[in-house]
């Protein structure tokens, strides 16, 4: 059996990923907008790219059922099923991000970044597997929140770069953000290795197998953030640095979310 994600597992890679990114950038454009901060030259921007990442995302997981028709059977037991609640708030916050975008109804963005925290809890909720050990602890919280607040922020840094803003205490949250990300994933590891079983299998696929994959993680992670956070001082490159970092800091993440996958491993039935 090979350690690595399969080919179906990359479109769960993309749709989580880039879901969260953009349930995070509703979320992190309305503290902001809470803070005060004028962004309504940048409001439509991380409002487009939101919606642009969540239909990629929703394509992404239609790859993952296998054919379109597929995805009506995904919404049939909302009561039970974690995965189905996952497809319904997707479409509603999908819904929420078209609507912000095709009118000039002021309230978008309260509504998108309170479907985005619902979205993201119902991501976390179909991964949270006891037969999972690796998977059933509050790292995935952290890990699943983490990303949607780098890339979030990242997103919304982005926008503001373009339209000649800037705003410290995201840069600051970003750092902070993924130096909290990548320690919670050192010790998660090393507690996994101390369990023994299945969990300590799942260490030693990322720290060994993968470990290439492990260590473009950390060093994407770094690397982006420091450009990132660098950014506003390089002046006229403000806006295109950002942007570069914050890409790098989408590949750390789709590395990372890879990794999360490749630790499945189950026990009992």
């Amino acid at each position: 059996m090979r350690p690595g994600p399969s080919s179906k597992e990359w479109s769960l890679v993309a749709f989580t990923v880039l879901a969260q990114a953009a349930a995070g950038a509703c979320i992190v454009q309305r503290i902001v907008a809470l803070e005060s901060l004028r962004i309504d030259t940048a409001t439509q921007s991380v409002l487009s790219v939101a919606l642009l990442l969540l239909l990629s995302g929703g394509l992404a997981a239609l790859l993952h059922l296998g054919r379109a028709r597929s995805a009506r059977f995904a919404l049939a037991n909302l009561q039970r099923s974690p995965l189905s609640e996952e497809m319904l708030y997707s479409g509603f916050f999908g819904a929420l991000l078209v609507l912000g975008r095709l009118s000039s109804w002021a309230s978008w963005d309260q509504f998108a970044a309170l479907t985005g925290v619902i979205l993201l809890g119902a991501i976390i909720r179909v991964y949270r597997l006891r037969t999972v050990p690796a998977w059933h602890s509050w790292t995935t919280l952290v890990a699943f929140f983490g990303t949607a607040l780098v890339l979030g922020a990242g997103i919304v840094m982005t926008a503001l770069a373009f339209a000649g803003l800037d705003n410290t205490s995201l840069r600051y949250t970003i750092a902070a953000a993924i130096a909290i990300q990548l320690l919670v994933l050192h010790r998660h590891l090393a507690a996994l290795a101390r369990a023994g079983g299945a969990a300590a299998e799942s260490a030693t696929i990322v720290r060994e197998d993968l470990r290439s994959t492990l260590d473009t993680r950390l060093f994407t992670a770094i690397a982006g953030g420091l450009i990132v956070f660098g950014a506003p001082y390089l002046e006229d490159l403000h806006p295109v640095a950002t942007l570069v970092g914050v890409a790098i800091l989408g590949w750390s993440e789709a590395q990372g979310r890879a990794l999360f996958y490749a630790m499945r491993r189950r026990v009992g039935l």
